[in-house]
């Protein structure tokens, strides 16, 4: 998208970078309003995304989706700095052009029945992990390079082990990963 708006200013912030900042700060205030006020309850956020429909549903048309994807991506980055659990909204069936997702005139399902497919997928088909054997300390995924990075102190007393969920739309049919002093490195011809 070429600018948002802030919420807490009700002012445009333009530029991705800016976008990405202002996002951060956005959902940061979120939390730290739950950190106070609520005695430092876990949180998730739920029911995040984009409308699909942006720029007079041009992207129908076209098939480029390229708009929504950066637009979803500026959540994710905010998503991966603040490391917050979260899910996307939403997967609608019966999601079509004419009627979205069939309900107040949204459009922001990832799933269109009229193509059946996914839509913006390398905004949102991305590793994340599951579990973790310690405390997380930061996460980034690089669509373009594949790079996924993920970092955590690891708690020695712990017996599980920490998972990361890899869509099978990222690897070929036999990905290849490498473990190095606590590091692993996943390679695909993909």
């Amino acid at each position: 998208p070429h600018f948002n708006i802030n919420t807490a200013t009700l002012r445009p912030v333009f530029g991705l970078k800016a976008q990405t900042h202002s996002a951060i700060s956005q959902i940061r205030t979120s939390l730290d309003a739950a950190h106070s006020h609520m005695g430092g309850v876990p949180s998730f956020l739920g029911e995040f995304g984009i409308p699909f429909n942006l720029v007079n549903s041009k992207a129908f048309h076209s098939g480029d989706y390229s708009r929504q994807e950066r637009a979803l991506r500026i959540c994710y980055e905010a998503i991966d700095k603040l490391l917050i659990p979260h899910t996307i909204w939403n997967f609608s069936a019966s999601n079509t052009y004419e009627d979205g997702d069939g309900w107040n005139t949204e459009d922001l399902s990832i799933w269109n029945s009229q193509t059946k497919a996914f839509r913006a997928i390398t905004a949102w088909c991305r590793p994340w992990p599951l579990k973790t054997a310690g405390i997380p300390r930061s996460v980034s995924w690089n669509h373009r390079t594949g790079l996924f990075e993920y970092h955590f102190n690891a708690d020695p007393s712990c017996e599980e082990p920490s998972v990361i969920s890899i869509p099978t739309l990222l690897t070929d049919d036999e990905p290849r990963f490498e473990v190095y002093k606590g590091h692993t490195k996943i390679t695909s011809a993909r």
